[in-house]
């Protein structure tokens, strides 16, 4: 019988004689170090070739599989196996836009893109005469991506002197034009004026018509063209007349600067008998509006800004109408100075 078995203690749990005499403890393995805790997010910006290392302190199932990327193919594939996406994150992914739906969705919509103006005018005079004169002016601009181009103006202007109206006029226009490539383009103009002075009850003008576009440079541009009218007028003391009018227009834009601008329209009318009248062939009643006459419109305007709303405006027009019959109101001419503000 060994001495092992009559102690009844192992003789392998016994300290060795080396720590015994020395009274230490026996050295502990170095713990293991722990994997570099990232960032939220960080593994995200890997890339979806980089694989991030199998951890050594995972099991050996999970080492065998992070080894062998054919055990996991299968199961990244399935979309049934893969992770679901909290609440938070599915909402920031369908609100984040997609490269190739946004320029889609803007191509979709085509909308003008408009510039809004209102000028006001108004001159007293007193002493040995007395003058009043106000003028107001609406004009509204857009353009779209399809190379359209819109136009809308509303005047109207009153002058008094001596307590007798010498001015009485209303007038709104809309023009539309398209741009077939740099130099042609084709445009419709409709026209609705009055005249009290005048004695006319209405006008209204539509005119189809093509142009050329002479000269297109960063700040300046010059348009000339063709069209035919189709006039409806009535007037106090005549038979309602339609007739069928050949014009010729032109205009021009000039941008000095960001802060000033000239802008110039002028139209020609003709009108050569025999003409289409409401009845159908020729009219037949003395004085007939239309009848071998003409008329010119020019406007001219000069535009300062002060700031990027407000500006200052000079503004010269004449209207010559052939076809009125009284000869002392065939012209009108006008300088009026207005405060315009743009939206």
């Amino acid at each position: 019988m060994n001495a092992s078995g009559l102690c009844g203690v192992s003789l392998s749990a016994l300290p060795s004689p080396s720590h015994a005499v020395s009274g230490k403890t026996p050295l502990r393995p170095p713990p293991r170090p722990r994997p570099p805790v990232r960032a939220p997010g960080a593994r995200r910006l890997l890339g979806a070739r980089q694989r991030r290392p199998p951890d050594r302190h995972a099991r050996p199932r999970d080492r065998r599989r992070a080894r062998d990327p054919a055990r996991t193919a299968g199961h990244a594939e399935d979309p049934a196996l893969a992770p679901a996406a909290s609440p938070a994150t599915a909402a920031a992914i369908a609100w984040v836009p997609t490269a190739a739906a946004a320029p889609a969705a803007r191509a979709d919509k085509v909308i003008p893109k408009w510039t809004r103006q209102i000028e006001l005018g108004y001159s007293t005079q007193e002493g040995a005469k007395t003058k009043q004169d106000l003028t107001a002016r609406f004009t509204i601009e857009g353009h779209d991506k399809r190379s359209n181009s819109y136009r809308a103006t509303a005047t109207a202007q009153r002058s008094e002197a001596q307590g007798v109206v010498t001015a009485d006029r209303q007038q709104a226009d809309f023009r539309w034009r398209h741009d077939f490539n740099r130099r042609l383009f084709t445009q419709t103009l409709t026209t609705y004026s009055s005249d009290d002075l005048k004695q006319i009850n209405y006008s209204v003008e539509q005119q189809l018509g093509g142009g050329y576009r002479l000269v297109d440079v960063a700040k300046q541009q010059v348009n000339v063209g063709l069209g035919a009218v189709l006039q409806r007028l009535s007037r106090e003391g005549y038979e309602d007349y339609t007739a069928l009018l050949g014009s010729a227009f032109q205009d021009y834009t000039l941008q000095f600067d960001k802060r000033l601008k000239f802008t110039q329209e002028a139209t020609v009318f003709v009108a050569d008998s025999p003409n289409m009248s409401a009845r159908g062939g020729r009219s037949t009643f003395t004085g007939a509006p239309a009848d071998g006459n003409y008329r010119v419109k020019f406007n001219a305007a000069l535009q300062s800004r002060v700031t990027d709303s407000l500006s200052l405006n000079l503004r010269y027009e004449v209207d010559y109408d052939h076809s009125v019959p009284d000869p002392n109101y065939r012209s009108d001419a006008r300088l009026t100075s207005s405060l315009g503000y743009a939206w």
